[in-house]
């Protein structure tokens, strides 16, 4: 994870207290289990940016799964 990426999720969640980047996620994205004091999150990032629209998909699903 770059130092740019944890300063952000900083700005979202607060300071984090513990970061764990899981096992293989099939070769196109990092996922990584963040604990801060608000409370636990999963990050699933990509690099590149076909993959990068795939999460961004996901992502819409997910919003709507939670409404």
């Amino acid at each position: 994870m770059t130092e740019a990426t944890r300063v952000r999720i900083e700005q979202l969640t607060g300071d984090i207290e513990y970061i764990e980047q899981l096992g293989e996620q099939g070769g196109t994205s990092t996922v990584y289990r963040v604990e801060t004091k608000t409370g636990k999150y999963l990050l699933k990032t990509s690099t590149e940016a076909r993959y990068q629209e795939w999460l961004a998909e996901e992502a819409i699903v997910l919003e709507k799964w939670m409404q």
